[in-house]
């Protein structure tokens, strides 16, 4: 699910026989779903939490993949707006985050993950012919990359927190490391 989040738009996935090629429908499925309860979770994030509206402005309008997204933004950020139909989403969102308990810890986390997404699809698209501009969106990825939590992982004894990074292997392959960022007595 990292691929919608990474900012992939077209993805090449093959199939050994007819019966896996069959159940890619339902990857691709799982993969959208996953775009879209990532901005869900950050607007409703910030319909509960004011106070994340501002960093909700550092994400652009047209980062987000849904029309109605786009407009719950464009609603947080100037609400003399007037758009009927987005006060009913909006009261959706609220449930949503009170539902789901994403307090402003929690929704933090979430904007700083559409914020990656976006830096992501940036650098994916930025020229090599514009080596400033590479560098610059490179650091803003290490920024954020650093403000963003350890992830975890579930053993028999609880969940341990681990950092992920990809590593660069050269020749254009990559790999994922990772690392425990538990004190040495927990065991994975």
């Amino acid at each position: 699910m990292g691929l919608v989040e990474a900012g992939c738009e077209i993805v090449r996935i093959t199939a050994q026989t007819r019966k896996y090629a069959e159940n890619l429908q339902f990857i691709k499925e799982g993969l959208l779903v996953a775009g879209d309860r990532l901005e869900r979770g950050a607007l409703a994030a910030c319909v509960a939490h004011r106070e994340l509206v501002p960093l909700l402005a550092e994400i652009q309008a047209d980062h987000f993949a849904s029309e109605v997204h786009r407009r719950v933004r464009e609603r947080l950020l100037h609400p003399d707006s007037p758009d009927q139909e987005i006060d009913g989403v909006l009261a959706e969102l609220d449930g949503l985050a009170d539902a789901e308990g994403i307090d402003e810890i929690a929704g933090r986390q979430l904007l700083l993950h559409l914020r990656e997404r976006q830096l992501e699809r940036e650098l994916a698209a930025v020229s090599e012919d514009d080596p400033s501009r590479l560098m610059e969106l490179q650091a803003a990825l290490a920024r954020v990359r650093e403000a963003v939590p350890h992830s975890y992982w579930s053993t028999a004894t609880g969940e341990v927190p681990v950092e992920v990074s990809f590593v660069d292997l050269g020749d254009d392959t990559y790999g994922l490391k990772a690392a425990s960022a538990a004190p040495a007595s927990a065991t994975l």
